[in-house]
């Protein structure tokens, strides 16, 4: 048996990786509960105009992606959607695609391209391509040709909005997080009023003040158990006790008023919402529409 060289293996593992669109990314064994997914490469060949293979190569330069990125994208952006999500649980059947049958006759290309383009693009880009092409009735080649030529990518300046619009809204969505969460009333609850028997600011050697600020037995004895010890050291937690019942009052009481970090950072940022919304839809929402 005639052994394989090195890039044959390599194309070997190739070819049997894209007879599956969808693969896990890890080993079986090595799953968690979500196991995350991959979508694998297809070889595409076919050639081109030589217009089309330097209007590709500049894209690349421009977007600063490899040339097999760049034909991808516009293969998945420019063709129309032939795929619904699937009703399958698993994550490795993702789409349905159509299966259209062959048209009965496929239009080429006047001329043979001046220049083959061969790279492996996500299988996902391929299947769109091949439905496309039996839709159609031209070939992958004429297809991919006249999309690369009639591409127009998008001006810096809105590249750069964009960009600034997704950083805004993603300052935007880890203050919302935060203040679900709650972040900065958590944090003072771990470090000034930690709910623990084991903390002394709140609680001594027998007894220590719980979630409703009571002062309690460590062991669960009732006070009419207690000795001379025990009652002295409730003289010590009564007035933390008091103290920190007079603090959640405080607190409720600003929640309340909507007076709380909170509050005024959620009531900020709906106003600068207001605001950005207004000048670029001029959308007013204080002026009531007829």
């Amino acid at each position: 048996m005639r052994k394989l060289t090195k890039d044959q293996k390599h194309y070997r593992k190739l070819k049997k990786d894209g007879k599956k669109d969808i693969r896990y990314t890890d080993k079986p064994e090595d799953r968690g509960f979500f196991p995350k997914v991959r979508v694998t490469r297809k070889p595409l060949s076919v050639r081109v105009k030589l217009a089309a293979y330097e209007k590709l190569e500049d894209l690349s330069k421009v977007l600063n992606l490899a040339k097999w990125e760049v034909l991808t994208r516009i293969l998945l952006f420019k063709l129309p959607s032939y795929a619904s999500l699937s009703e399958s649980e698993s994550p490795c059947r993702r789409y349905d695609w159509l299966t259209p049958e062959d048209a009965e006759k496929v239009q080429y290309k006047g001329s043979t391209g001046e220049k083959q383009l061969t790279y492996y693009i996500t299988s996902t880009a391929w299947k769109k391509l091949d439905i496309h092409k039996k839709l159609v009735g031209m070939s992958k080649a004429r297809i991919v040709q006249s999309l690369i030529l009639d591409y127009k990518p998008t001006s810096q300046a809105v590249l750069d909005k964009a960009r600034k619009a997704r950083e805004k809204e993603r300052e935007k969505r880890d203050a919302y997080k935060a203040l679900s969460k709650g972040e900065e009333f958590r944090q003072k609850v771990i470090n000034e009023n930690k709910f623990s028997k084991d903390n002394p600011k709140r609680s001594t050697k027998h007894l220590w003040i719980n979630s409703d600020l009571i002062i309690c037995h460590k062991k669960g004895f009732s006070q009419n158990m207690w000795d001379d010890e025990e009652w002295e050291e409730w003289d010590v937690l009564a007035p933390i006790a008091e103290r920190m019942l007079k603090e959640r009052l405080e607190e409720q009481h600003l929640r309340w008023s909507g007076k709380t970090a909170e509050s005024m950072l959620e009531a900020e940022m709906l106003a600068e919402k207001e605001n950005i919304e207004r000048e670029e839809y001029g959308i007013d929402y204080w002026e009531a529409e007829d």
